[in-house]
């Protein structure tokens, strides 16, 4: 008879369990509770098992190392973090109750707007009040060369005094005052109806904005849409104080702290530009 291998059990018909005294130089009769073999053999794996936890602990190190891109992401993240607000000083996305998601309008591109609108106006303005202006003081020139022809020892020439006085002033008064109303009377007529019924003009067109009432998200109306106006362009009429106020109008959607880009005009109608490229 085969004299069985040193460490072998006859009991417990496990020779690769037989194999472990160089593993932990343990007894050779296994203790109670690992006679049965189906318990006994998973127990093998325990010497694989070893290697295998520590090389999870070198996976350690690596592990802590990826927390760097980890953190790398998180930090390739925040700029997406911080195109938000980016867009509070350009294209900006915010929530209105009852409208939804919106891109506030930029600056830039509300700049764009009203120069483009400035040069549809003033461009013919440009053109025809110097018109208008030579048309009237050339009367008012044809008036003092008949006056100068007058002698006062023959005739009376106070009717050509107030002749040419009341052309040099009529000249002055459309230069100054007439023409640039008429043009401004264009401008709101031109805008207002754009507004109220497009909720945009040629500039704003070209800028890619609109303007839309900000509880609903619908087109502003006329009234809404001629009060938005007269509150940046009516005190304009004022000299110099006047224009300053236009200015200041004109810049206050910088001062919205809600990050709406609500000008003066703006909060007055209820609206709010948003951006629609």
């Amino acid at each position: 008879m085969t004299t069985p291998p040193p460490g072998f059990d006859p009991q417990g018909q496990q020779p690769p369990y037989g194999q472990q005294p160089p593993y932990g130089q343990q007894p050779q009769t296994p203790p109670p509770g690992f006679s049965q073999p189906g318990y006994g053999a998973p127990q093998q794996p325990q010497q694989p098992y070893d290697p295998n936890q520590q090389q999870y602990g070198q996976a350690s190190p690596p592990y802590g190392m990826p927390q760097q891109p980890y953190g790398q992401q998180q930090y390739a993240g925040a700029p997406g973090g911080y195109t938000a607000p980016q867009g509070a000083y350009g294209l900006d996305t915010i929530q209105l109750p009852g409208v939804g998601t919106i891109r506030v309008a930029s600056m830039g591109q509300r700049f764009l707007a009203r120069l483009v609108d400035s040069l549809i106006i003033g461009i013919p303005a440009a053109i025809l009040i110097p018109i208008l202006t030579g048309l009237i003081f050339a009367g008012a020139a044809s008036s003092a060369s008949s006056l100068q022809n007058c002698d006062p020892s023959v005739t009376d020439c106070s009717a050509q005094v107030a002749a040419a006085a009341s052309a040099v002033g009529a000249g002055f008064l459309v230069t100054f005052l007439v023409t640039p109303l008429i043009f401004l009377l264009v401008f709101a007529v031109y805008e207002v109806i754009m507004i109220a019924v497009r909720g945009a003009t040629l500039g704003k067109q070209i800028a890619g904005v609109k303007v839309i009432r900000i509880h609903d998200g619908q087109l502003p109306g006329f009234g809404p849409a001629a009060g938005r106006w007269a509150t940046m362009f009516a005190p304009g009429v004022i000299p110099v104080l006047g224009y300053l106020y236009v200015l200041v109008c004109y810049l206050s959607p910088f001062f919205d702290n809600l990050g709406r880009r609500q000008g003066w005009h703006d909060k007055t109608a209820k609206t709010i530009v948003i951006s629609v490229k």
